[in-house]
């Protein structure tokens, strides 16, 4: 597992814990998020670390949660604004095939 090998890393990319904790706070803050997954994954991080990845996770998860639940609410407004936009100027004279 890539997680195994990251403390060799550390030494050449200092924010290899943030970057890691990004990526996996991305998938932890999606539409299907498991949180299961993380036990596993935090077991094999020295424990010096463990707690620092685990706050990156939770933060990164937390704003891509929420960029996505605006970004959802922006395009149904945007679609629902450009609906009524359409319908206002055109009214009757849509034809839907």
């Amino acid at each position: 597992m890539v997680i195994e090998v990251v403390p060799d890393y550390a030494v050449d990319i200092p924010l290899i814990w943030q970057y890691i904790g990004e990526i996996l706070g991305a998938f932890i803050g999606g539409p299907s998020s498991d949180m299961l997954i993380l036990k596993p994954i935090l077991q094999l991080v020295p424990d010096e670390k463990s707690k620092q990845l685990f706050q990156y996770i939770i933060r990164y998860a937390t704003e891509f949660s929420v960029r996505r639940k605006y970004y959802l609410i922006y395009s149904l407004l945007f679609l629902s604004f450009s609906l009524n936009h359409i319908f206002k100027h055109y009214g009757n004279q849509l034809i839907f095939h």
